[in-house]
């Protein structure tokens, strides 16, 4: 699973999807967070906090 924050629309192309179930920490737009599965399904269950 790769995540980032970034344009959805951009993005889109490439295959990212925006994942609001994820949290950023610090003074992110929560609607910018996008994810890109690397395999079927790798999304599934990916929310909460991340913790670096």
């Amino acid at each position: 699973l790769v995540l980032l924050v970034g344009d959805a629309p951009y993005f889109s192309r490439v295959g990212f999807v925006p994942a609001p179930e994820v949290r950023l920490p610090g003074p992110v737009n929560q609607k910018r967070v996008l994810v890109r599965p690397l395999r079927d399904g790798a999304e599934q269950g990916a929310a909460g906090p991340v913790t670096l």
